[in-house]
Order: structure tokens, then sequence, then C-alpha cells
């Protein structure tokens, strides 16, 4: 494997905050994160991860006006 950053399920969802059931459920979906498989186990290559997260920001319709001094 190459020198990116790989993390097992557990781990992406200990760092992310995303439970592992549920990254498990997007995999058999085919709707979750980027991964590989290597040798029968999980790896989640960190950047992608990231990208696979960023794409889901939602940005808020409003802005809000500066403040007067």
């Amino acid at each position: 494997m190459s020198n990116r950053e790989y993390l097992r399920p557990k781990q992406a969802a200990e760092r992310y905050n995303i439970d592992d059931g549920t990254l498990a459920n997007r995999r058999v979906k085919d709707i979750g994160p980027p991964y590989v498989k290597h040798g029968g186990i999980i790896l989640y290559p960190t950047d992608d991860f990231e990208r696979w997260l960023a794409q889901g920001l939602r940005s808020p319709g409003t802005v809000l006006a500066e403040a007067s001094p």
C-alpha cells in the first residue's frame, strides 16, 4: 500500500464520531465513504473519508448581516 493513512472501521468511527454500525450499513448500501478491502480487512483512506464527509456539509440559506458599530 502507499503512504496514505488508512483507518479500520472502528478507528474511523471513533475519529469521526460515526457509529461503526452505520458505516457497515452504508458500505452494504454503497452510499458510504470510499474504502478498500485488503486481505479481507476494510480500510478507509482518511483523505477520501474526509472528502466524503465534506460533501455532506450543508450551508445555511441566509447570511447574517454584519453588525453596525
